[in-house]
């Protein structure tokens, strides 16, 4: 069951619990009139919600905040209905005010889960003999025992869906990591419920007009606590995965540890690493992180023009891009994303002022990042951008030993390095791959007839027919002197004996121009190739073994035979 599936599960089985509850509520117990000051009293409790509402903590898909300290108190003094209503309609306003889109999916979802708590709560507080309405002076530790219940089921409803919602998102490491601050905010929520219980039942109702200040002041330093914690366990985050990339051996495994770690420092629905293509006209996603795989595989398709849209203007002017929803920049997308983002962060990664890549992340809510987001990914993208480019240069280095300087082919080194890893791909996939051993005829006469130079050409011709002639994914190497291999990955041995006959016959066929002696010009010469070919594992079990068969097919089926000529090992030989 994927994960779209699941969801939409958990949101109907919430729903119909929800309703059921409320439905059965309202027939059983009367509803209560608010007269005069109640209405009051009931708009400041909503205010203080929305307050509370407003100012939530964000820890992955969870908010959590702590509206249960209002809750409660208004809970025993006008029940669960208006107490449901309130924070129903407090959670809408605070989505309207900070200007998020609200959907239906997260209306049906937050319904369900208030409701369920408010109402099973309740059920507890009422069980366990809880008076209502109740008479603030009655003596506290009369209503103790049934309010610590209804904290107590309030608390486990809320674990219960919350730990529902992130098993049906597959995102249980939020909701462990989101537990610790629902434990803090609890703290927080049950001493504000007993300092309003305590006013209320000192100095009467109207005493909520004076514990509303002091609500918000609690509420902001409680938000300021939150902030240098996630800032501290940010900058941690961003300490481990620099220290992920900057042991990573190959650029792919590198940016998608990045992607990955930039996921887990700020929520977002997708993440890109957008960089140059091959000829260097557009970007292209280089590493991808989705909801699900099947939404990855089209995320690869994205194609990005540069000097266009939120990530072509990040690449191009070497400067972040925020847009908290779509009317906020005048910069139009020209590309159809399997998610397109409401809100979008574009961060380039540059170094040495050279820009090798954009970070992009989307999210399908409107304000979903934030400047401190933005702050976070811009020092995690400038510790990424260190190890990028140091990656990069030491692969050109590494690029620079495994070329021939002559020919431009793969060497010797490339080849004895690469072969193994072929062999140990094939045998994991169960497939196999055919090399051929190609050496020039005759080549020691051409050097002595028409010099050193000309033999070079005669080299760099041959390489030049060898990389035209074979697959993007075969590897081409000179050997040494005037030997070369081919290897063939995935290849039959039929395949590879048609493809080394192509080959044997085109350098045949082909006149290689030397360059001139003096003033007099030198006549084309043709060449031909003798080649031996084996297969793994069929043939040669191990690279060496490979090799070895390789070569002695080609000497001695091929160059004894009259050479010129496709030769494939046999036992005898």
């Amino acid at each position: 069951m994927n994960a779209s599936i699941r969801i939409r599960a958990f949101l109907t089985l919430l729903t119909i619990t929800a309703v059921a509850l409320l439905v059965g509520e309202l027939v059983t117990t009367p509803p209560i009139s608010l007269h005069g000051i109640d209405w009051l009293l009931v708009g400041v409790y909503a205010l203080m919600l929305i307050i509370a509402q407003s100012y939530p903590i964000r820890v992955g898909s969870q908010s959590i905040n702590i509206a249960m300290g209002i809750e409660l108190p208004m809970f025993l003094q006008f029940g669960p209905i208006i107490t449901l209503a309130g924070m129903l309609v407090a959670w809408g306003i605070s989505k309207a005010v900070a200007g998020k889109q609200i959907k239906v999916t997260s209306a049906l979802a937050n319904f369900g889960m208030y409701t369920i708590m408010v109402l099973g709560a309740a059920a507890a507080y009422h069980a366990f003999g809880g008076p209502f309405p109740v008479h603030f002076q009655l003596p506290l530790l009369r209503i103790a025992v049934p309010v610590i219940l209804f904290i107590i089921v309030h608390l486990l409803l809320n674990y219960f869906i919350s730990f529902s919602y992130m098993l049906s998102l597959g995102k249980l490491d939020q909701w462990i990591r989101g537990i610790y601050w629902d434990l803090a905010a609890l703290v927080i929520e049950v001493v504000t419920s007993w300092i309003l219980l305590f006013f209320l039942h000192s100095y009467g109702a109207l005493s909520i007009f004076y514990i509303a200040v002091p609500f918000a002041v609690i509420l902001y330093m409680f938000r300021l606590y939150y902030d240098l914690i996630l800032s501290n366990h940010q900058l941690t985050l961003i300490n481990q995965v620099t220290a992920r990339l900057s042991v990573k051996s190959n650029e792919k495994e590198l940016l998608a540890a990045l992607v990955e770690g930039t996921v887990q420092l700020v929520e977002t629905v997708t993440c890109y690493f957008f960089g140059w293509n091959e000829d260097r006209q557009v970007l292209f996603p280089l590493a991808v992180s989705g909801p699900n795989q099947d939404i990855e595989e089209k995320m690869y398709d994205v194609v990005i023009q540069p000097h266009v849209g939120v990530t072509g203007l990040a690449f191009s002017n070497k400067k972040t891009y925020m847009r908290r929803n779509r009317d906020e920049l005048p910069i139009k997308e020209d590309y159809d994303a399997p998610t397109p983002g409401a809100s979008i962060l574009a961060v380039p990664i540059v170094y040495q002022n050279e820009a090798m890549g954009v970070l992009t992340l989307t999210h399908e809510e409107t304000n979903a990042y934030t400047k401190k987001d933005q702050e976070m990914v811009q020092i995690l993208a400038t510790n990424a951008s260190i190890v990028l480019w140091n990656l990069r240069r030491f692969e050109k280095t590494q690029e620079r030993n495994y070329i021939d300087d002559l020919t431009g082919l793969y060497n010797y080194r490339y080849f004895e390095k690469i072969i193994p890893e072929l062999c140990h791909t094939c045998t994991r996939e169960q497939t196999g791959l055919v090399l051929l051993v190609l050496d020039i005829d005759h080549f020691k006469h051409i050097n002595d007839t028409y010099g050193h130079l000309a033999g070079n050409e005669v080299l760099k011709g041959i390489a030049t027919l060898l990389k035209e002639m074979v697959r993007e994914m075969d590897v081409v190497c000179r050997y040494g002197g005037e030997e070369f291999t081919v290897i063939l990955p995935g290849a039959t041995l039929d395949v590879g004996k048609q493809i080394a006959e192509r080959l044997r016959k085109s350098i045949e066929s082909t006149p290689i121009p030397l360059p001139p002696v003096g003033q007099a010009v030198s006549m084309p010469v043709r060449v031909t190739v003798s080649v031996g070919i084996a297969s793994y594992p069929d043939m040669g079990d191990s690279p060496l073994e490979l090799l070895r068969l390789a070569d002695r097919a080609m000497y001695v089926g091929s160059k004894q035979n009259g050479r010129n000529r496709v030769a494939v090992y046999e036992s005898q030989q």
